[in-house]
């Protein structure tokens, strides 16, 4: 992510209000995803999908699909937990690298080398 510093305070509210084109997502219509660099299996039936997002923002309590082996259609799941250098959030925003926590998935039958998306 790139950093403007603005040192007037209104000047860096009207930027803010405007919408930086530096936030902006690569799709431009909000939807997120994150490319998994790595799966582990959790304790309590969970799956935790490391990777960076690439567009959009995460939040706990969000669905998100991932393509399993051995299924055409993707595989929606709750966001049950985030972390972020190696610290508990709620919410992540594109570019960061993220842990993220999902049940109901068989972490043996997602690719490392996949996506989560905000599409099913």
């Amino acid at each position: 992510m790139k950093v403007i510093r603005i040192a007037n305070i209104a000047l860096a509210t009207a930027f803010l209000a405007l919408g930086s084109p530096l936030m902006a997502d690569e799709h431009g219509d909000g939807s997120f995803e994150l490319i998994i660099q790595d799966v582990t299996a959790a304790t309590n039936d969970g799956t935790l999908i490391l990777g960076r997002i690439k567009s959009g923002n995460l939040s706990v309590g969000d669905t998100v699909c991932v393509k399993v082996y051995g299924q055409d259609a993707p595989v929606a799941t709750p966001v049950v937990a985030l972390n972020h250098e190696t610290m508990k959030v709620d919410k992540a925003e594109k570019g960061w690298r993220v842990e993220v926590f999902v049940q109901g998935l068989d972490s043996s039958k997602v690719s490392n080398d996949g996506k989560l998306t905000s599409d099913c």
